[in-house]
């Protein structure tokens, strides 16, 4: 049993210090770390795995990646979801019921989405470059990309598979920052390059009508720029509005790099210096 409790101690530590304590300190020493998670329970992470985690950095504000229309106005949380987060929040909230929460997500996204006519995926257009792809309609260069986007998906399924510590490791982001540029991006300009996407049409969340290839232009720029540039934006607004010296920020893992990235390049907003151990 002492072993048990030591290993475990031993792999807290791990993930405290893979946080990249994102610590952002300033003068009235307040530390920020940032701690990628997934939001459904896999093999080694889940609801009580994050809690120690929480338990270990015992923040006074604890951000959460939710958009606004799920508090209300006295800022409590509406409905709790069945994602590791919310468990661990909720069991923490009870230990620690004078801890503030806060969420940072574009306010009111779903709505947002559902007015621009997107979905939260986009699987129809990634089944028809499959297709594509099968097929051998692709150019040389694109069938290159289209391939290399496949290689770090798998790399990334395999790591979503692993502890925290995986998560958070430096590595880890180089796999999932990859990912997150084939997906959004290269992905993207293939789409722009053949007629079928659009030729190809479907009906959007808002029930008009739009073609495949201007969904996804519409779709990777709200999932890969408008949600995190509003993140960063709520991010620093709640560091700003409570006294809190302690935060933390637990965001899916996807977003995690983007985020410490666009938070280090706003000192000035900020007025943390960011400091990263390992």
């Amino acid at each position: 049993m002492k072993q048990k409790n030591r290993l475990t101690y031993i792999v807290i530590i791990l993930v405290i210090s893979c946080l990249t304590g994102y610590r952002y300190t300033n003068s009235k020493q307040k530390e920020i770390y940032i701690l990628g998670t997934v939001h459904h329970p896999t093999i080694n992470v889940n609801s009580d795995s994050i809690l120690r985690i929480i338990r270990q950095i015992k923040p006074s504000l604890i951000l959460i990646e939710s958009d606004s229309s799920n508090f209300d106005n006295q800022m409590n949380i509406k409905r709790y979801y069945e994602e590791n987060e919310y468990g661990a929040v909720k069991q923490y909230l009870i230990e620690h019921p004078s801890t503030l929460i806060r969420p940072y997500d574009l306010n009111n996204r779903d709505e947002q989405r559902i007015q621009n006519g997107l979905y939260a995926e986009a699987g129809f257009a990634f089944e028809l470059l499959n297709q594509m792809h099968s097929a051998g309609k692709f150019s040389q260069n694109d069938s290159i990309s289209w391939n290399r986007f496949n290689t770090y998906w798998r790399e990334y399924e395999l790591l979503l598979g692993g502890t925290l510590v995986d998560l958070n490791a430096v590595k880890s982001e180089v796999i999932i920052d990859s990912v997150s540029y084939y997906q959004y991006i290269k992905t993207n300009n293939i789409i722009e390059s053949y007629p079928i996407f659009t030729e190809s049409t479907l009906i959007g969340a808002n029930n008009d009508t739009i073609t495949i290839k201007d969904y996804f232009k519409n779709w990777s720029d709200f999932e890969y720029h408008k949600r995190n540039n509003a993140m960063v934006q709520n991010i620093i607004k709640h560091i700003h509005s409570t006294k809190a010296t302690r935060i933390l920020v637990l965001t899916g893992i996807k977003h995690k790099s983007p985020l410490k990235k666009a938070l280090s390049e706003k000192p000035n907003a900020l007025r943390f210096k960011m400091i990263e151990s390992y």
